[in-house]
């Protein structure tokens, strides 16, 4: 008997292209199919009778193909099928012995409003682990507008006409086109969703105001993400000394030696490393590592250093499950040590049940590994580096109880190293040339680093024979402690010293009123109550974003110094004319770029991450900016006179612009 198979459009189905083919096989059952009598209805009307094609179905891909004893049956209609609605399609055929065959079956065609074409979460999922939130539109026909697009979380609005309410968004939220017709939209709360139930609502509309509304009902039940033991096992350093042990200047002024303590392994057969962090900012070294070492090595190497630029060093240890990573592949520093690669991104769109991911760049990347992408740890197994691929095993999404996402272009990807071993050891060392080892780098003869000298410890000079003082130690006279009285009876109470620090600091004050501008400076709190995002699975605060404690780690974050010798209750600072850049990032667009340099008196001491607040003029907040470093001028008698900074302007976007400052107590501007 004959048999149909191969339809397309598939019975029931929907969304179906409204240009689309009808396709069937008829498959032989034994006693041969008599194709002379093959009726096809469609759209009401023969489109096929007694095997001949009618007029309005003949279209060039119609045809009826034999394959043996069996027939392709393709119709292709001259007038496409209608938006948003359902067809039936009505075959009958004959076979040899008389038999007929028929058979009804019936699909639809996309709407005309947008669709839905993917989501995560879906509708009636219950999210185990914090992720992004993603919904992927499109219409074929009219393509979809991205300025429609709105949504809502438990009636709270993320999205309106396309734009992130950016109160309630992290830096991951946008909106983005895919292709010609399509929008992907992902949401990155600020807030973290807790356990309970939601509704996200959502509304889009095409290009001719066709529009799509509907919600999807989810369940948050999120778990301690507690790293399994058999990946990142509980691990260290043998002995009492962890981490990072020793490094050394070598001498030859772009290379430093590098020493760290033995690590020990917890579980049988499980793999040693050790990851080694190196960063210009001792308070930055452990936010990114640099250098993976493999076991056996204690020592490397590190060249192509800046001369004279003082670096930090840390190191923790790493244990991972046999196999679990492989370093070949990755760009060799010394004998068993080799450099973490960079972030890359994602080229093309990962679902939640993809097993290949594209980047642009698979340079440096180990052989095998763990990447980390959004909140989602990966494994995979094989790169393919002509295509630029990463290839993932069938158990390799979604580790450490994170939950499968999808990503999009632009995506980054890094390798994930994350250590267990949170020791805070840091060395510190600059490359400097010396030990008989020259720079290699003469003008007329001169070298450009100076590393001889004997000419000037060779000069010598007269000091003071005091004879004409009554007190051996001028420090006392300069500071206005002398005991000698004058017979004009003493500038300074009586006494034939004056206070000069002290009138050095007015002169400076004076010089700073006239060309300073009034900031608040805000301080940065270093110890105190723990702010409740650095707990048990992070031990470390979430920079720049917990309005807590603004990335300090400490309730508060910041206290805000009243000057008492200003009526504002600001100090005074001098900004330097610094260059202001303006540059396009990797995935940022453009950007400004702002790091003046500015002095003010030793009084307060600024520290290194406090931040000032500038205003314009007319007293309307400009920028915040944060300290990057400070260095205070020693005058004498070990005191300081000023203290110069090199500042860093905020992004308008940094959680620090909404830190809340007091502006009472304002003078009146002329």
């Amino acid at each position: 008997m004959t048999t149909l198979s191969g339809m397309s459009p598939a019975a029931g189905e929907s969304l179906v292209d409204p240009s689309s083919t009808i396709e069937f096989a008829l498959v032989d059952g034994g006693a041969g199919i008599d194709i002379s009598t093959l009726i096809v209805i469609l759209k009401g009307d023969r489109a096929v009778d007694g095997a001949v094609f009618d007029a309005d179905f003949d279209g060039p891909l119609s045809s009826i193909t034999p394959s043996g004893a069996d027939f392709f049956v393709t119709i292709d209609p001259l007038t496409p099928f209608g938006i948003g609605k359902a067809y039936e399609v009505q075959i009958q055929v004959q076979d040899l012995n008389g038999s007929y065959l028929n058979r009804n079956y019936a699909f639809k065609t996309i709407p005309e409003e947008p669709i839905l074409v993917s989501s995560s979460p879906l509708n009636n999922q219950t999210l185990l682990s914090p992720q992004l939130l993603y919904l992927e539109f499109d219409d074929i026909i009219d393509g979809v507008d991205p300025l429609t697009v709105n949504v809502d979380i438990n009636n709270l609005d993320y999205i309106i006409n396309g734009v992130a309410v950016g109160t309630e968004n992290g830096a991951l939220t946008d909106v983005r086109t895919n292709g010609t017709t399509a929008i992907e939209v992902r949401i990155d709360p600020i807030e973290a969703l807790i356990n309970g139930p939601y509704i996200l609502r959502y509304s889009v509309s095409d290009n001719l105001g066709n529009t799509l509304r509907d919600d999807i009902v989810f369940d948050v039940n999120l778990k301690e993400n507690i790293m399994p033991s058999s990946v990142f096992a509980q691990t260290g350093f043998l002995g009492f000394f962890q981490g990072i042990k020793r490094v050394s200047d070598i001498g030859c002024g772009d290379t430093l030696h590098l020493e760290w303590n033995t690590p020990v392994r917890k579980i049988y057969k499980n793999e040693l490393f050790v990851v080694v962090y190196e960063n210009e900012y001792r308070l930055n070294v452990f936010d990114k590592p640099t250098y993976l070492a493999v076991a056996g090595t204690q020592d490397a190497n590190v060249r192509g250093l800046t001369t004279g630029v003082t670096l930090s060093y840390g190191a923790r240890a790493l244990e991972l499950a046999d196999g679990l990573l492989d370093p070949t592949g990755m760009e060799v520093v010394d004998s068993g040590f080799f450099r973490v690669p960079d972030n890359v991104l994602v080229t093309a769109t990962l679902g939640p049940s993809d097993l290949v991911l594209r980047v642009n760049s698979t340079e440096g990347f180990p052989d095998a590994g763990l990447l980390l992408l959004g909140r989602e740890a990966i494994r995979y197994t094989a790169v393919d580096r002509v295509n630029n691929t990463f290839s993932i095993p069938s158990n390799g999404r979604g580790l450490l109880n994170s939950t499968p996402g999808i990503y999009m272009s632009g995506d980054e990807v890094e390798l994930f190293l994350k250590c267990s071993d949170d020791n805070t050891v840091i060395v510190m060392s600059t490359p400097t040339y010396h030990d008989g080892y020259g720079p290699g780098r003469f003008i007329n003869g001169e070298g450009l680093v100076v590393t001889d000298y004997s000419d000037n410890d060779r000069q010598v000079f007269d000091g003071f024979d005091f004879c004409g003082w009554r007190d051996e130690r001028p420090i006392d006279a300069l500071t206005g402690s002398s005991g000698c009285g004058s017979y004009l009876g003493g500038e300074n109470d009586g006494f034939r010293g004056m206070d000069l620090y002290n009138r050095m600091l007015g002169r400076e004050e004076i010089l700073l009123n006239t060309t300073g501008e009034p900031v608040i400076l805000l301080k940065r709190i270093w110890d105190g109550d723990t702010c409740s995002c650095v707990d048990s699975r992070s031990s470390d605060a979430k920079m720049r974003s917990c309005q807590s404690c603004y990335g300090t780690g400490y309730e508060e974050g910041f206290l805000q110094f009243y000057n008492p010798r200003r009526e504002d209750r600001r100090i005074t600072v001098s900004f330097n004319e610094s260059p202001e850049d303006l540059f396009r990032g990797e995935k940022e667009g453009l950007q400004q770029e702002y790091e003046p340099n500015a002095w003010t008196l030793a009084i307060p001491a600024i520290r290194d991450r406090d931040v000032l607040v500038r205003f314009d003029r007319t007293n309307d907040l400009e920028f915040y900016y944060e300290v990057q470093n400070v260095a205070r001028e020693k005058i004498f008698d070990r005191r300081s006179g000023r203290q110069t900074l090199v500042l860093k302007r905020l992004d308008k976007t940094d959680i620090m612009m909404t830190f809340p400052v007091d502006l009472s107590n304002l003078p009146l501007i002329p």
